[in-house]
């Protein structure tokens, strides 16, 4: 009888140990996607905290988790309405910003017609977030004829403040090019100065609108340069913009990589270097297709990089898209984001 007991006893202890075990791995490790049906990617860390944005029927939701994987479950919270309190609809890549104390939401709208598409300001004066309310603090004009923008990206470089966005040379006829600029800021909501082209496509891989059916989301050619987003630290050589190449709608779209040296004049097209193949994209054989809209984080202590992308989840014309996650390292002072992970593959979380 004691010695059935004993049997009883430790194989109660092994199977708490077992669950205890599952439980840890679960925290530790994760498997992509980290969101379904979701085209943002820009996830915001902030004492403690990762922040998510999302655009549902022209209203941006806040939500908020010490780990990312946590967020598809995390509460979302409505920080505005911008079709009901600003008549503005079409939201595109809302982004999250902390500037001297006061939280901004950079996001792109239009007044219903997606030609008339501009890039808009948001502000928070709330220490959290996810209180208040933001509210709108201007339009940002982003050359004299007032073009077609989308994508505001802000970032500070050595003590001055930057916008990078997509945004067409001029207004589209037959062709329809967006290409990457550059600004500097006199404040969080204006630009100082004139707007300075970056990148165009130009390359191949930066040229593709016709899915691999041959179908499309137009009728005319869309030649796609989007999505920029900065990235340097001490770690990097160099000043880095990584951004989306190639139509969205498609299984083409890839990561593209500029170049600065760090105390280059960021405002000179000269200082920027356009890789010549890109530097992420799909892998077919692991059923990853248009990986594209790069965004950065770190894990929760600092010590690694994680770079946010999303994927298409077929080769369909605009298929639904699912957030993924994948850690890179820095090496010789270069970014190396190698090939997307599969989705069946265990990945080091940011708790670890």
């Amino acid at each position: 009888m004691k010695k059935s007991k004993a049997i009883l006893i430790l194989a109660l202890l092994i199977v708490s140990a077992c669950r205890s075990e599952r439980s840890e791995t679960s925290a530790l490790y994760y498997t992509n996607p980290i969101y379904e049906n979701t085209s943002n990617t820009a996830v915001y860390f902030h004492e403690g905290l990762y922040y998510f944005l999302r655009n549902v029927n022209d209203q941006i939701l806040i939500s908020s988790a010490d780990d990312p994987v946590k967020l598809k479950d995390a509460v979302n919270v409505s920080c505005c309405n911008m079709k009901k309190n600003y008549g503005l609809e079409h939201l595109w890549h809302p982004q999250l910003k902390l500037i001297d104390g006061v939280w901004y939401i950079y996001v792109t709208a239009d007044d219903g017609d997606t030609d008339n598409h501009k890039m808009y300001v948001l502000e928070n004066r709330e220490s959290d977030p996810m209180k208040g309310k933001f509210e709108m603090k201007a339009r940002i004009r982003t050359d004299s004829e007032d073009n077609w923008a989308m994508h505001g990206h802000v970032f500070s470089h050595n003590g001055r403040l930057y916008m990078i966005w997509s945004g067409w040379e001029k207004r589209r006829v037959f062709v329809e090019n967006q290409c990457i600029y550059i600004a500097e800021m006199d404040t969080p909501w204006s630009l100082a100065g004139e707007r300075v082209m970056i990148s165009r496509p130009e390359h191949e891989w930066e040229l593709q609108w016709i899915q691999k059916d041959g179908s499309s989301a137009t009728r005319y050619p869309v030649f796609v340069n989007e999505n920029p987003v900065f990235f340097c630290n001490e770690l990097t050589d160099k000043a880095y913009i990584y951004y989306s190449a190639s139509a969205q709608w498609s299984s083409y779209s890839c990561v593209g990589e500029l170049s600065a040296d760090k105390d280059s004049d960021l405002l000179d097209s000269n200082s920027w270097k356009k890789s010549p193949k890109p530097v992420f994209s799909s892998d077919r054989e692991k059923g990853i297709y248009g990986s594209s809209r790069p965004y950065f984080t770190t894990s929760a202590d600092g010590s690694r990089h994680y770079m946010l992308y999303t994927v298409q989840v077929s080769e369909t014309v605009n298929a639904d898209k699912n957030l993924m996650m994948q850690p890179f390292t820095i090496e010789n002072g270069h970014p190396e984001f190698r090939r997307p992970l599969g989705l069946d593959e265990k990945i080091p979380g940011v708790l670890m």
